[in-house]
């Protein structure tokens, strides 16, 4: 009777052992994206229509140069050197610019490539005075 006690105490602290770490990596499934609240939301507004066409369901897609956004693995499907500039107006008179350039090598196999990405405002009313307000470049 004692043996079969032991045998179960161990059996419950073994299986509460390994499952604590299983507990402890429980991701909390809600929707945190506050969309408007956090920062750097332009880094989600990609690169190239083709992307943007497909609701962002690219990654296994891209084979051009826009893989250097999407998915770099894809880069080294590039048939031959390539460049692109993408510029995007968005809200509040902003816009994003994305670039890149492509070079494959050894055939083929691999690629190196640099992308870069800008979001900026461009002129917002500025009040002046309480009496007068002109479009201008809003300086502190």
């Amino acid at each position: 009777m004692t043996h079969t006690l032991t045998r179960g105490l161990w059996a419950i602290a073994l299986s509460a052992a390994f499952t604590a770490p299983a507990v402890a990596q429980v991701v909390d499934r809600s929707d945190n994206t506050a969309y408007g609240t956090t920062a750097a939301e332009f880094l989600l507004l990609g690169a190239g229509a083709r992307g943007a066409a497909l609701g962002g369901a690219y990654a296994a897609l891209a084979t051009d140069i826009t893989a250097m956004y999407h998915n770099p693995a894809g880069l080294a499907q590039l048939a031959r050197p390539a460049a692109m500039v993408s510029t995007l107006r968005y809200i509040a008179d902003t816009k994003y610019t994305w670039a890149g350039v492509a070079f494959p090598m050894n055939g083929g196999s691999s690629a190196i490539g640099l992308s870069v990405g800008s979001f900026g405002f461009g002129d917002s009313r500025c009040t002046r005075s309480k009496t007068r307000t002109e479009t201008a470049a809003c300086t502190p």
